[in-house]
């Protein structure tokens, strides 16, 4: 039965319910257009987790990606979407972790506070921080930055709240990984 035609007025549950009864895992086609429920539930998350291990290239993360662009900022602090989440940030590209970290900008102070969002958010201070010493080493080797790295998006998001998550007993972390791991510049 193909996972991805449940059209029944129970559909949500239906196809959730087939991804726990399925011996194997469905492929991404059959996943894709699912993104935003399977964030949500344990086992729909792990099967796309799998899919960003298993596909080869960027391709599967691309997709995933963009296709979750409207809600990352509510996966950020999901206890199973956060998981999510942080797979897709070490899977994409330095270019698309920058889209990602504008559209989930204006909710990275309260997901800093949050006991899932944290951890998301030191996840983007971590590939922050291996960005940008690519970008000086590309800069050195003659290619040309971006207009606006993640790290300063990141950076001009928190810093209005900086105070708060301090002494916060979630956003403290955030602000201890910026301080370890970002260049100077931005704490």
């Amino acid at each position: 039965r193909d996972i991805s035609s449940s059209h029944s007025l129970n559909g949500k549950n239906d196809f959730v319910a087939s991804l726990y009864a399925s011996p194997q895992r469905p492929p991404l086609q059959d996943l894709l257009g699912h993104v935003r429920r399977l964030s949500r539930d344990q086992v729909g998350c792990r099967l796309l987790q799998q899919s960003l291990d298993e596909e080869e290239g960027t391709n599967a993360a691309t997709l995933i990606l963009t296709e979750g662009l409207s809600f990352w900022g509510e996966a950020m602090v999901d206890p199973f979407g956060n998981y999510l989440f942080q797979k897709i940030l070490e899977k994409i590209t330095a270019e698309e972790r920058i889209i990602l970290v504008k559209s989930v900008s204006a909710r990275l102070v309260n997901a800093s506070l949050n006991l899932h969002g944290t951890r998301s958010v030191q996840k983007v201070v971590e590939l922050c921080a291996v960005d940008e010493a690519n970008a000086i080493a590309e800069q050195s080797g003659g290619k040309n930055a971006p207009a606006e790295t993640a790290a300063e998006i990141l950076s001009r998001a928190l810093a209005p709240a900086a105070a708060r998550l301090c002494i916060d007993s979630h956003g403290n972390h955030v602000i201890q990984r910026i301080l370890l791991k970002l260049p100077y510049r931005y704490s």
